[in-house]
């Protein structure tokens, strides 16, 4: 790929900034540890060439290189491009295109990283950015709950993390760290659980508040670290519950019910561990979990009564390994 960019535009002497961050899987638009992989070995062919590669953008009209990859049937094709970025618009001087044999890479580059997910991020915020300016330093500030009833959560804190590494392999921000001076913008942002996925929403504005980029991208909260999604606060309390799928077939049922029906109470009765166990450590008194007998529930509808109030409460995505079905509560007590 490299020969086919040098025969098109000469990489002699060129200054071109390559990034992990430039480079993700097309659909889906995932940062994979492959594009880190990607990243190494494309700049070392094209320095190879004559070319000066820098993590960030040099000039008014800097080139870049990009790409993205995806299967095809059994390859995995590869398309790259030097882009010049312009003041108004930005135009391809030289693409390439490549395919690999999937089963001769490692499978553990194409497996999703949360931390990678600011990566992805950035290069959408560099993306949506139609200002002329380069280099923006930027204060990275910790993500906040997009929905007032939503209590903070530990993502927010640490995500701000990843975007500081995030931003430190941009093409086009910076950030601003101690002893500098004043950032003239900041990076900001909230999440908000949807469902099966939590959404992200970061956006940069200048000092007088005006937006100058932002960007949206949802991830499956089966991708999430479980303690990134434990709440900040001190009165919240996780607690968890445990129950074998197989069990909860009742001594009267003959035959057992589908394996379906058996998860889904196996589910029911983890909760209620869950809830239990949340109970025991928060020091109030559940009488609902008296419903759970020998690991099974006693009935299919459960009356709570506790002692001490529970707010936004949240139970995490339950997991299922092996026989055992598992889920995690979360809830403030006041």
């Amino acid at each position: 790929m490299a020969d086919d960019l040098n025969r098109r535009i000469d990489l002699s002497g060129k200054v071109i900034q390559i990034s992990e961050n430039n480079f993700w899987q097309r659909g889906t638009r995932l940062n994979l540890p492959f594009s880190a992989v990607l990243s190494d070995t494309v700049a070392a062919a094209v320095s190879q060439r004559g070319a000066t590669i820098t993590v960030q953008e040099v000039g008014r009209k800097p080139l870049i290189l990009v790409g993205t990859y995806g299967s095809e049937g059994s390859q995995l094709t590869i398309n790259i491009q030097v882009r010049r970025m312009g003041e108004t618009a930005s135009r391809d001087i030289a693409v390439a295109r490549a395919g690999l044999p999937e089963a001769a890479l490692e499978r553990a580059w194409f497996k999703p990283e949360f931390d990678r997910v600011a990566r992805t991020l950035i290069r959408l915020l560099e993306e949506n950015y139609p200002g002329p300016d380069y280099h923006i330093q930027v204060e990275i500030s910790p993500l906040q709950p997009g929905l007032s009833d939503q209590p903070p959560l530990l993502i927010g804190e640490e995500f701000s993390k990843f975007l500081e590494t995030a931003v430190a392999g941009s093409a086009l921000f910076g950030a601003s760290g101690l002893g500098q001076k004043r950032a003239d913008c900041r990076l900001e942002g909230t999440y908000v659980r949807a469902g099966k996925k939590m959404n992200f929403h970061v956006r940069i504005s200048d000092v007088e508040g005006r937006r100058l980029s932002s960007a949206v991208f949802d991830v499956r909260l089966a991708d999430i670290p479980t303690n990134l999604l434990k709440p900040v606060s001190e009165k919240a309390f996780v607690g968890k519950g445990t129950a074998t799928i197989s069990h909860q077939c009742r001594p009267n049922e003959k035959p057992c019910p589908s394996k379906s029906v058996l998860i889904g109470r196996a589910l029911r009765t983890a909760k209620m561990l869950a809830m239990r166990d949340l109970g025991e450590r928060a020091g109030i008194n559940m009488n609902s979990i008296s419903m759970v007998v020998s690991g099974r529930l006693k009935a299919d509808k459960v009356v709570t009564k506790s002692h001490g109030t529970l707010r936004n409460l949240q139970y995490l995505e339950p997991v299922i390994n092996g026989d055992q079905m598992s889920i995690e509560l979360i809830a403030e007590v006041d």
